[in-house]
């Protein structure tokens, strides 16, 4: 099985990252935009905060599909993503939080 190579952008998930590895041998994450040396086939790229536009996407050699983790997605330059014919997806962060925080609310 060919390894698939993602580029996270935000190194708040350099752990989280490194424990994903460790579970899925045919997925190679690289974790960091300062990391971002080797720009050869990464499927995808994620972030929260880090900007994923033009000069970004210039930078890499045939990514798939963007995602952006959380409901603003101001870092992300739609119009170069659609003009390059990527996949855009976005998954909200605060969904699961705030049931919690209700749930933990109704409880006290």
């Amino acid at each position: 099985m060919a390894t698939q190579r993602v580029l996270v952008l935000d190194t708040e998930f350099a752990d989280a990252s490194n424990d994903l590895a460790a579970q899925f041998p045919s997925l190679e994450l690289v974790c960091g935009v300062e990391r971002l040396t080797d720009t050869s086939d990464f499927e995808g790229v994620i972030s929260q905060v880090e900007a994923v536009d033009k000069a970004l996407l210039d930078k890499l050699e045939s990514p798939r599909i963007i995602l952006k983790m959380g409901q603003n997605y101001a870092n992300i330059d739609v119009d170069e993503v659609r003009a390059r014919g990527l996949t855009f997806a976005a998954v909200q962060r605060k969904g699961p939080n705030c049931v919690a925080e209700l749930a933990i609310t109704l409880i006290m």
